[in-house]
């Protein structure tokens, strides 16, 4: 029999190789991260799913610093804006170009514009004029939408939510993307890589004509023509039932008040504009007639503007509600109850870009004359 020494003494020795999977996939990484540094964040950042409107507001803000006048609210101010009308009646009321971007994110409520408007003024350059597209819909269900807001936080806005808010819990990886992002641009990237090589190397699989940045001055797919209300009428669409089925994502709690938690979301909001270089305008979005009726016969509209008003309260903001709005639109200007079409989004962008002219100059009049007087 064998004893143990000689038995042990029998196995072959253990080798250690070098890891070159470790080491393969190092240096993989690092021509990945250099050829996205080459591509550049500008042409990465994607803007086709409603998931990617939100990281592409983040995204462009990190890569450019916020325009100077920033507009932002829900999908009701993205087609309310036609950016190349916009561009062009600046720079005929002003001329001269203003940096103007849509910021508006689809589905976006009040939680998400405060996170997102609190971020755009922590940058070194904050914009000079924010407006906000507000409507009684952004200030619907309890609870906020904790993985859009957590796109625009800092672990140190995490941590201050945490402490009231313990199922932000779940949304705590979002934030380390965010910090890690920084670094490692195939994280900070990774669903735009997905589209990009998706559009080289499948023939199908994103529609391209999704792919509009209204960030960057482009058409949104929406403004497709001059389609009214008429065209629902045309196709058999019972406007009774698509009321209802709008209508419906309306509704606050019984009795019509917004919840709690999107009123203080509101509050915060406003908190923001708290001092005169830092103006805000709000607009009220408009909708069509039908659904302005059936918003005032549930008594939202009114509880709506009951909300703004408290939360604007002797702030740095000027509300236009949709009663004294210059501009006014027939049905035949909706793409359906609560979207303009083209041709009243070419409308609403001369009087906007009317609006911007005129504050952002009286903001650069104050500015120069405070320098002066120093």
């Amino acid at each position: 029999m064998a004893d143990s020494s000689s038995t042990s003494s029998s196995k072959p020795p253990i080798r250690f190789g070098a890891p070159w999977g470790l080491l393969g996939a190092i240096v993989l990484l690092v021509a990945v991260e250099a050829a996205l540094r080459i591509i550049g964040p500008i042409k990465l950042i994607a803007f086709a799913s409603d998931e990617g409107q939100y990281r592409a507001v983040r995204d462009f803000v990190d890569a450019q610093g916020p325009a100077d006048v920033a507009l932002i609210g829900s999908s009701q101010f993205r087609e309310a804006i036609a950016m190349p009308r916009l561009t062009e009646s600046i720079e005929k009321c002003a001329g001269h170009d203003i940096w103007t971007a849509n910021y508006s994110m689809r589905g976006a409520r009040v939680d998400v514009l405060d996170a997102a408007v609190r971020y755009m003024l922590r940058q070194p350059r904050p914009p000079k004029l924010i407006i906000v597209g507000l409507s009684p819909r952004d200030l619907r269900l309890k609870e906020p939408d904790w993985p859009r807001v957590a796109i625009f936080w800092t672990p140190a806005d995490w941590l201050r939510e945490f402490r009231g808010h313990r199922e932000v819990l779940d949304v705590l990886p979002i934030v380390v993307r965010n910090e890690a992002g920084w670094g490692l641009w195939s994280l900070r990237y990774r669903e735009e890589i997905s589209l990009w090589l998706q559009r080289r190397f499948t023939r199908f699989g994103v529609d391209a004509s999704e792919d509009r940045d209204p960030i960057i001055g482009e058409m949104t797919a929406q403004h497709v023509g001059p389609k009214g209300l008429a065209y629902f009428a045309e196709k058999g669409v019972s406007k009774k039932r698509l009321l209802d089925r709008v209508a419906d994502s309306y509704l606050f709690e019984l009795p019509p008040q917004p919840p709690a938690e999107m009123q203080a979301r509101l509050n915060a909001l406003a908190s923001q504009f708290n001092r005169p270089d830092r103006p805000g305008l709000w607009i009220e979005m408009p909708v069509a007639t039908l659904l302005e009726t059936r918003l005032k016969q549930t008594r939202l509209k009114s509880a709506f503007e009951t909300a703004v008003h408290d939360a604007i309260l002797g702030r740095a903001i000027d509300y236009v509600p949709d009663k004294d709005r210059p501009v006014q639109f027939a049905k035949t200007e909706f793409r359906d109850l609560q979207h303009l079409n083209l041709p009243g989004a070419q409308r609403m962008s001369d009087w906007v870009a009317s609006e911007i002219v005129r504050r952002v100059e009286s903001t650069d009049r104050s500015t120069t004359k405070q320098a002066g007087g120093r």
